[in-house]
């Protein structure tokens, strides 16, 4: 005996696609965007926060946030000359 599935009622279901607020136009990286392109590791990256050696910002105490222009400038600053 074959069953055949009908179409549940209601509403569709919405996409899993995610909406990430801080996007490639954001002018803000959490620390996993911050991680892949520094290629360094997140315990790192809390390491440079805790110790204060990357610019960065907490928001409600917990969440870090890293503006994409501070990281450039911080990035340039540390540059070291060839002669």
């Amino acid at each position: 005996m074959t069953t055949v599935k009908t179409p549940k009622r209601g509403r569709p279901k919405k996409s899993a696609k995610k909406v990430n607020p801080i996007n490639d136009r954001s002018e803000y990286m959490n620390i996993n965007e911050l991680s892949n392109l520094l290629k360094i590791s997140v315990s790192h990256i809390y390491t440079l926060t805790s110790s204060k050696k990357i610019p960065h910002m907490k928001v409600l105490g917990k969440k870090l946030l890293f503006d994409k222009a501070e990281i450039k400038e911080w990035l340039k600053s540390k540059k070291v000359s060839v002669n």
